[in-house]
Order: C-alpha cells, then structure tokens, then sequence
C-alpha cells in the first residue's frame, strides 16, 4: 500500500504497489481506497488494531456482520474466512474475502472466547463448529500491539539479524502474548518483520489499553545482526590479515601461539599453528582443527578465506591493528591479539564514523535493487527519487538529500546490497 500526497508522487507509488501485489500475490491488479480504517500504522503496516473499532455504531456494524454472512452462504464457504470492507463517513464497501486467519484474530477470541484455530482444525478434519451464529456474543474490547524487527534509527525500515536479547512478561486471562521467536533466533531479510504480538482484554473503559502497555513495557527485545555463525567465519578473515601484517612486519611467519580473536561482541580464543605453508587453527569451544588459507582480490579490498574446503568472500577496511569486516549483509570491527596483550585491549579507543558523506548515497538496508533511476552524469535534486531496494516484503524508495551531479552509480537493478554499502557517487563539491 502506498499513501499518495500529491500528484508528483502517484507515478512511484502506483509502480511500487504494483510489483509488491505481483511479487506476493501473483496478481498485479490495485485499487484506490476512499479511507482506511485500521486503528494505528505505521509505514503503512498495522501496528495496533482493537475491537470494537470506534469508528462503527451498531448499526452499521451490524449491517458489516450481515454481508458477510450472506456472502459465506453464497458461495458455500466453510472453515475461517476474513471479510474485509474500507469504509467512509456514511458507507462502507466490500474489499476482498482472505480464506484464512488474519493477523489480528486474537482480538477476535479474546471478546468472543472462541478458539477460532481449533474451530478450524475441526472444519479441515470434517467435523463441525461447536456454536452456531446465534451462539456469538462479545464481551468487552480487546487491542493488539504487533511486534516488530525494525531500526528507529533509521525511520523504522525492516531490520534482519540475531535477536540478542528477548523476554516476555508472565501472561494471564486478560493478557495475551503470540510470539514465533526465541534469543538467539535470526531474523531473515526475506519474510515479513513482525515476530510477535501482544494482545490485552477489559471493559470498554481503558483497562485493556493499561494491560497491554504494562505487557509492552515488560518485555524486552534486543538485536543483532552479527550471528554466531557469521562472527566465526569474521573471526577467521581477522586472524588471516593478522597473520600476513606479523610476517609483513617482521619477516617471519609465525609458527605456534595461543590468540584472541575480537568481533563486535563475540571473542574467540584460537590455537594457531603454521606448519609446511598451512595454517591449522583450533577454536577453544570445538573439537578438531580446520586449515585456513586466503586470497586477495580487488586491490586488497575484497579478501576469500578459505576455512578446509568452504570459501567465503570478505569485504575489508583496515583501520591501525583493528579490522572492518563485513560478510554477507553484516560488517563488524575485528581485532586480534596476542594471550599476553588481549587484557590491554580495553583501553585502545574505539573506531568511530563510516566514512559517509553528501557525496555518497549510503544504503539503509539490506536487500535487492529492484529499480535504478539515474546514471553517471545525471543532475539530480533534493527529493528526487534515485534508486527502489526491496526488503522484508517492502519496497523502499531511496532519494537524494542533496542537489549534485551523479559521478557513479555502484549498484543494477537485480543486485543485492547491505546496510552501510555505498551505492552511488556523486561528484564531489
């Protein structure tokens, strides 16, 4: 769904929308809406739905329940459905019918008590449903809070990686928690950021709002997009560069030493040994040894380390003894130091900035370039829309900041990039 504000913007949005319904839904075709009823959003994704909707009297409401009735009778349907309608001040219209769950259906069970997944459990295994239609009542309101993988930092775009920290509050009959995550668990860039939601019940006063911020405030979720696997094989690219700066530095290899290797916040200490021009490393935590090897490419920019027989391409920035790694779509600082040294590492100063300026455009996210729409040459304006990047379900237009001239642009239609890659030059001022 795109929100269009002006004229200028119907183009792009009307392109975006349609090839986000073709990617998911396999069906290209979109509609304009009147007005949207769908309690708080944001990036025009639900994050907060309650029942009853305020926006509806009864009557109207009830008309809604009708039609849908109506419509499931019409067309013989059976097992959960979801009728949705977009509504305007004094009329509401039919949208579409999802036969399935929708996201917020515990919103549902909680004013109605009503199982609705068993009901239809039951259904697929042919039974029947244990109530009927005048059997359905609601008690109270509800609200849903979904919980989503994203960077307030960076305007809450989708963000993937390891969730590091993650808890829940203790749930009860009013308070209720649907979560598909644990500590540890990775976040992909490719499926849809939300990874839980949070749900309360109460009278229709403003005890469900307490109960469900209570919730909110009692949890805590905490990411990290530099998982345990790919720290290791970071690890392993440090330890290379290091081993080459020692025999660089002063002329002979090293042949037998106990290391540390730092990255972000994972530590490693290793068991190296050279011998016969091979490298035999051995991890404090695992049994065995794997043989280490590297070659660069690039002008020194890109290195592939090779850990027994599986190849891995490093991208490197080197900054004094420390080391800016980036593998896949995570780049992390990296050390590595001598057993008698590693408890002096606490006072070296840290490595700030990245380096980006108004002469680059920096990408905000990981994912694919779906559109680019300059070239080298190209005059372009603040506002000014340069290139879409598709992640997490969600295409992302990316414009210009400043007023310039395009000097390169570093990135296809098709491509993927990272966060923090620089995906266009501009000429410098």
């Amino acid at each position: 769904m795109r929100v269009v504000k002006s004229a200028e913007e119907m183009e792009q949005a009307f392109v975006s929308a349609t090839n986000e319904a073709s990617k998911s839904f396999s069906d290209g075709r979109i509609f304009i809406e009147k007005e949207r009823e769908c309690s708080i959003q944001r990036n025009n994704q639900k994050v907060i739905e309650e029942t009853p909707s305020p926006f509806l009297d009864k009557k109207t409401r009830q008309s809604m329940y009708d039609q849908c009735v109506s419509l499931a009778k019409r067309v013989n349907y059976f097992s959960v459905g979801t009728v949705e309608f977009v509504i305007d001040e004094k009329r509401f219209y039919f949208l579409e019918m999802n036969t399935r769950l929708q996201v917020e259906h515990p919103v549902t069970e909680l004013v109605t008590r009503i199982d609705l997944v068993e009901e239809m459990i039951k259904i697929a295994d042919g039974g029947r449903l244990s109530f009927s239609q005048n059997d359905v009542r609601f008690s109270g309101s509800a609200i849903e809070a979904r919980i989503y993988a994203e960077d307030p930092k960076k305007g809450f775009l989708p963000s993937s990686g390891r969730i590091k920290y993650y808890s829940e509050p203790p749930v009860s009959a009013n308070l209720r928690i649907d979560s598909g995550v644990i500590e540890g668990a990775n976040v992909s860039m490719f499926y849809d950021p939300m990874i839980a939601k949070v749900s309360s019940h109460g009278g229709p006063d403003k005890r469900r709002l307490r109960l469900c911020g209570r919730l909110l405030t009692g949890s805590t979720l905490k990411g990290d997009p530099l998982t345990p696997e790919i720290a290791e094989i970071l690890a392993f690219a440090a330890l290379h560069i290091y081993l080459e700066d020692e025999s660089r530095n002063y002329g002979k290899a090293l042949e037998s030493e106990k290391l540390s290797a730092h990255v972000g916040d994972f530590k490693y200490r290793l068991h190296v040994r050279c011998s016969e021009g091979k490298i035999f490393v051995a991890l404090d935590h695992k049994k065995g040894s794997i043989v280490l090897s590297g070659t660069w490419h690039g002008n020194y920019k890109m290195l592939e380390i090779r850990v027994d027989d599986a190849s891995h391409w490093i991208k490197v920035r080197a900054s004094s003894s420390r080391y800016v790694l980036k593998y896949m779509a995570v780049e992390a600082l990296c050390s590595v130091h001598r057993a008698n040294a590693d408890s002096l590492l606490q006072f070296m100063p840290e490595v700030t900035g990245d380096g980006a300026s108004s002469d680059v455009v920096v990408s905000p996210i990981a994912g694919m370039v779906v559109n680019v729409y300059v070239k080298s040459g190209d005059e372009v304006s603040v506002g000014q829309p340069l290139l879409v990047i598709e992640a997490m379900k969600m295409e992302n237009l990316i414009c210009s900041e400043v007023q310039a001239r395009v000097a390169e642009v570093l990135c296809t239609s098709g491509g993927s990039v990272v966060a923090g890659d620089v995906i266009i030059k501009f000429v410098g001022k």
